[in-house]
């Protein structure tokens, strides 16, 4: 398993330092954007992404065929990918909880309440599309996956901005109640397991 997150880890850094380039300037960005939500949810994106991507790289390189000869099951390389997305998605929501602290404190601004509210926010989002863009893309694979992966976050992303338009304040409301922020937590750590054993039954029956 160690070897299996050190192969991906290095692929990351040979191939993917563009993509968390670009998630480091969003957040910086966010610093000077009064309206930065978009900014702050780009980046989770991309680390929803970059599993989808070293995935693609190992069907292109032929790893998964060349990993039968390893003593790894279909489980621990399905473990991996999410191992490396919780990773990735936990180094994102750091940096954006620092830089937005930062922010409402240079401001004057800074409240625990709306910090936490969204940070649990993107976690809550981030969490929902890797819940269900994996099992796509492991049942499916990444040719056919991927096109359901970018419908999909387009579709929320749509019906986030239409909910929010119109049940802004209800929406507001509700989340400043104090179970709903432990819930959603709640929600998206059991969705993420349901996910990832999903996931390993997919890839258990698709033939490679």
């Amino acid at each position: 398993m160690k070897g299996l997150l050190l192969k991906d880890l290095y692929q990351i850094n040979k191939y993917c330092r563009s993509y968390l380039l670009v998630a480091v300037l969003f957040l910086g960005v966010s610093l000077f954007s009064d309206n930065n939500i978009f900014f702050l949810g780009y980046p989770c994106l991309f680390a929803n992404l970059l599993p989808v991507t070293l995935i693609a790289y190992d069907e292109r390189s032929k790893w998964e065929q060349f990993c039968g000869t390893l003593p790894y099951t279909k489980a621990q390389l399905v473990s991996v990918k999410y191992l490396i997305g919780l990773i990735l998605q936990g180094s994102i929501l750091l940096l954006t909880g620092a830089v937005q602290a930062y922010r409402m404190i240079h401001a004057g601004t800074f409240q625990w309440q709306a910090w936490g509210m969204l940070l649990v926010m993107l976690f809550f989002i981030s969490g929902l599309v890797t819940s269900l863009a994996l099992p796509l893309i492991f049942k499916l694979g990444t040719e056919k996956g991927r096109v359901v992966y970018y419908i999909m976050v387009g579709a929320l992303c749509g019906l986030s901005v239409v909910g929010v338009t119109i049940f802004k304040g209800e929406a507001v409301s509700a989340l400043h109640s104090a179970l709903v922020l432990p819930i959603l937590c709640v929600v998206t750590i059991v969705l993420c397991v349901v996910s990832w054993r999903v996931s390993i039954a997919f890839y258990q029956k698709r033939e490679i």
